[in-house]
Formats: C-alpha cells, sequence, structure tokens
C-alpha cells in the first residue's frame, strides 16, 4: 500500500514536471504580465519596448503587428538568440531557451492622422495571441520636449478583454490597462493631441495634410484627372482628322512651286521621314552634286562637287555631312555607318532645325513643327507623372485601390497623347492650300494612263522624279512611262554597268529609293523616325 502511494506521487510530479512543455503544445503558457512601453520620435517613429512575464520558464512565440527595425530580444536579463519570420505585415518572433521574463525592444514605423486638426496614433499591440494574458498595460509617450497639452486616448479591445481603460497620467503620458484578456482577443491603443504640440517634417506635414483631406477632392483627382486627358486626346484626335482627311480630285501636270522635295515631304507628313531624306539625295543628284552608282545589286552614292554659294545654308550642311569629300564612295555598309557620325553629328541637328524653321516661315504652319511636338510632349509627360505620383501616394497612403483604374488610364492616355505627337502640327490657310495643290501634283504622278512621248524630250521624269519620292509615287510615276512609247533618257548621274530597258531602269530608281528609305528608318538620328 505503502509503495503504490508513493508510486502515485512520483507520476504526479511528473505530470506537473510535463506540464509548461505541455501547455505550450497546445498554444503556450498563459502570460501572466504583458507590458509595453511606447515612445513617440519627433521624425514619427516610435521606440517599444514590449515586457512578457510568464509563471514558469518558458520559450518565446510572439507577433509584432508593425515594421521592426534595430530589434533586441533578452530572456531573464541575457541576450536571447531568436528567429524572426515575416507574414505579410507581421513579424513572428521565436526564442527556444526556457525565460520567466522575455524583453523585445525595437523601433517601429508609425502611421500618424491628422483629423479635425489633431493628429492620431495608432498602436495595434496583439491580435489573437493565442494564450490568455492576465494583466495588460501599455504606457504611451509624446517626445520629452512636448507638453501634450490636449492630450487623450482610447483603447481599442475585443474578443474577451476585461476593463479596458485609458489614463491621462501626466502631459505628455497615457496609460492603458486590462485586467484580462483571452487567446482570440485584439487590443489597439489610440492616442490623440493638438497638431501644433509635434514640430513635424516637412514631409510628414504634407503627407498628413493629404490624409486629412475628405473623399470628395481625391474622387475628384482619381476621375477628374483622366477625364481631362481623355478630353485633350479625343480633342487632339478630332482635330488630327479633321486636317488629314482632305480628299483631293484635282489634277496638276506640274509641281506648285519649286519647293524643295524634302520640304514638300514635311509639309504633307509633319515631320522629317527617310523617304524625304532619300528625295533631297535624289534631288541633289539631279542638280548636278551627287552621282548615284549601280553595281552587282548595290548602291554607291558619291559627290559630284562640294557644296556652293547655291545651296541653301541647311542643304550644304546636309551635302558636306552625307559626301564628305569628292569622289568618296558609300555602299549600303558604309551608309548605315553614318547612323553613328553624320546623323548625330550638330551640322545634321542644325539642318533639320533649319527646315523646319523654313516650313514654318513659309507660313504652312501654324508654328514650328519641332515646338508644337515638345509642347504637347511636356503636356503629356506631366499627366503621365501626376498619374505615377497618384498611384504611388495612393500606396503609401493606403487609399482606396480603386482609384488605380482612372490613374491607370490617365497614363494610358499620355502615352497615347505622346504617340500622336508627330501628327499633332496645325495647319494655316496657306498650308492648306499649299497642301491640296502638292496632293494634286501627286495625282498626276499616279495616273493610269500613259505619258505623251515629248515628256521623255523635256526630261520630265527626271525632273520630277524627286517630288516622286517624296510623295511615294516613285513606282507609279515610273509605270507611266513603261506603259508608253516614250524612252527615259538614263540620266548621267545614274552610272550602271549593263543595258537596262526602260522598264529595268524605273525598276532600278523605285529600288534604290526603296533600300535608302528602309537603311534611313533603320537610323536613330534626330527626327528621323
Amino acid at each position: 500500500m505503502r509503495r503504490d502511494f508513493l508510486y502515485l506521487i512520483a507520476v504526479t510530479a511528473g505530470l506537473l514536471a510535463l506540464l509548461p512543455t505541455a501547455l505550450q503544445a497546445q498554444g503556450g503558457l498563459p502570460i501572466q504580465e504583458l507590458n509595453v512601453k511606447v515612445q513617440l520620435q519627433r521624425n514619427g517613429t516610435a521606440s517599444v519596448q514590449q515586457e512578457l512575464i510568464y509563471p514558469n520558464p518558458s520559450p518565446l512565440n510572439w507577433r509584432l503587428l508593425s515594421t521592426a527595425r534595430q530589434l533586441h530580444l533578452r530572456a531573464d536579463e541575457r541576450t536571447a538568440q531568436y528567429k524572426a519570420t515575416k507574414r505579410g505585415r507581421e513579424l513572428i518572433l521565436e526564442g527556444s531557451e526556457l525565460a520567466k521574463q522575455w524583453q523585445i525592444a525595437y523601433t517601429a514605423t508609425t502611421n500618424l492622422i491628422r483629423h479635425d486638426n489633431r493628429d492620431q496614433f495608432f498602436f495595434k499591440v496583439f491580435q489573437q495571441p493565442g494564450v490568455p494574458i492576465n494583466r495588460l498595460s501599455v504606457d504611451f509617450y509624446l517626445p520629452a520636449e512636448t507638453t501634450g497639452e490636449g492630450l487623450s486616448g482610447n483603447a481599442y479591445a475585443i474578443g474577451g478583454v476585461v476593463d479596458p481603460k485609458a489614463t491621462v497620467v501626466a502631459a505628455n503620458h497615457l496609460r492603458y490597462e486590462a485586467g484580462f484578456a483571452g487567446g482570440q482577443s485584439l487590443f489597439t491603443v489610440n492616442a490623440s493631441w493638438p497638431k501644433s504640440v509635434l514640430r513635424l517634417s516637412l514631409w510628414q506635414e504634407l503627407r498628413l495634410s493629404f490624409l486629412n483631406l475628405e473623399l470628395i477632392p481625391w474622387l475628384i483627382l482619381g476621375f477628374g484627372l483622366p477625364l481631362l486627358s481623355l478630353v485633350v486626346l479625343l480633342r487632339l484626335v478630332l482635330k488630327q482628322r479633321r486636317e488629314d482627311r482632305l480628299v483631293v480630285t484635282e489634277i496638276r501636270s506640274q509641281p506648285p512651286s519649286q519647293l524643295s522635295p524634302i520640304l514638300v515631304g514635311v509639309l504633307l507628313q509633319k515631320k522629317i521621314y527617310p523617304q524625304g531624306i532619300a528625295a533631297l539625295l535624289i534631288d541633289f543628284c539631279q542638280r548636278g552634286y551627287a552621282v548615284i552608282v549601280t553595281k552587282n545589286q548595290e548602291y554607291f552614292l558619291g559627290r559630284r562637287q562640294p557644296p556652293d554659294e547655291k545651296l541653301a545654308s541647311w542643304e550644304q550642311k546636309l551635302l558636306f555631312e552625307l559626301f564628305p569629300s569628292v569622289e568618296t564612295a558609300i555602299s549600303n555598309e558604309q551608309l548605315r555607318a553614318l547612323n553613328k557620325r553624320s546623323l548625330f553629328s550638330p551640322r545634321i541637328r542644325d539642318a533639320f532645325g533649319e527646315i523646319y524653321q523654313v516650313i514654318t516661315d513659309n507660313h504652312f504652319f501654324a508654328e514650328n513643327p519641332h515646338l508644337t511636338r515638345v509642347r504637347y510632349k511636356l503636356l503629356a509627360l506631366t499627366l503621365y507623372f501626376t498619374g505615377l505620383f497618384g498611384l504611388i501616394w495612393m500606396a503609401v497612403v493606403g487609399s482606396s485601390t480603386y482609384l488605380i483604374i482612372p490613374l491607370g488610364s490617365t497614363m494610358i492616355i499620355a502615352w497615347l497623347i505622346m504617340r500622336l505627337t508627330p501628327k499633332l502640327i496645325h495647319y494655316t490657310r496657306e498650308g492648306q492650300a499649299a497642301r491640296r495643290d502638292w496632293l494634286a501634283f501627286a495625282n498626276y504622278l499616279k495616273l493610269g494612263e500613259p505619258l505623251q512621248p515629248e515628256a521623255a524630250r523635256n526630261r520630265t521624269f527626271e525632273r520630277y522624279l524627286p517630288y516622286a519620292a517624296a510623295l511615294n509615287q516613285t513606282l507609279a510615276w515610273a509605270q507611266r512611262f513603261d506603259r508608253s512609247s516614250s524612252v527615259i533618257v538614263r540620266p548621267d548621274w545614274f552610272i550602271t554597268y549593263r543595258e537596262t530597258t526602260v522598264a529595268e531602269f524605273a525598276q532600278e530608281i523605285v529600288r534604290f529609293t526603296n533600300d535608302l528609305s528602309k537603311i534611313l528608318a533603320g537610323m536613330r538620328g534626330p527626327l528621323v523616325s
């Protein structure tokens, strides 16, 4: 009997010894005391100290519900090793050694909120801790140098928190207490004080001012901005279509003026495109400044004579850069090398600028096309980065995610405006009239009927060829001669080492202009795209 009694005592003692471990396996020992100290700093951060006291030595398993930097952990007044696991916005701390007192110190980033001229501070102490907490206290301090006049606070406690209360201890000190908190409870403290108490940084002041805005201004910003962008886009598109929807049925058998072919291309296309440069090179050839040589399906360009006073300033610059010296032949591969040399040279850039200024001085456009494109691009960039700033701000302050749709739409519309900028050039009345005349001449170049025999005697094909290239009618213009009994007199600036028929010669010219345009289109020079 005595032996059975001693055996029962031994078993009971063993069970009592294993009780903490068993409780920990089921969720941990209850926390006897949880003491928290929160010291607000002037930079908006908070120094936090949490003390967990257990009735018996226990490992640590605790969640921090805010960002934590400079984290330190102590177990019974000695530095402890721990494991930190990030899950969303939570940080789970696990300490494997046994201790009755655990101390956690860290710096937390806080989100101050301004409402009714008062700054508010929220701090979530715990949410579903998993174990009961027998006693709880939280001390909140404003910066030591502040008076804290008008300081007030309250505690949000649900899920089994007994007797929560908040007390103003001093001008800058609040204490929150509760007698008991269950394992599924939540406890958040709130402090409030006049906005004049803290001297915040400019960034924090701006942030709190935006947060204090009501919903209506945010809705105006969120939906008014894309609406404004859409109105601008639709206005530009409608205006562009109204100007571009020009149907010309008239036919002019001669060029309306002596305008340079590249200027004709800018007049119709609103920009310097590769076809215009190809037309200019043919024009140089016709005027005796350059020569084209074809051999073995490859083309070579050479300069016949240096630029002289008969050329305009911008023509001299282009001729000098594209043909550096007399009798220099440039093959397709060598022409591509101009991408790194000529098309990026200051002379080429200045020449393009002069071309736009000449077309403006002729009163074809309301203003310099380059300036018009820059202005619309700046407008589009402003809308784009405003929308981008709105998205970043929404992420920072945690605004409604529904604002992503209008703000993202603003960025898309701004991108569309940027894509349209090459066409957003406004014609003057003189420009519309000149454009109509040149389109009428293009109708003549692409007529289906064959040319009269005297066209060959007047070297009509050669004289109109640069304009045909600028107006994208090179093939149609050559086909008119191919259908007629006229014989194209091959110009002396086009040299070939084999006999060619009229059709073959026309095809050579078409192939040359097309190949040259493709090469130039592959380059990334200024204003050429």
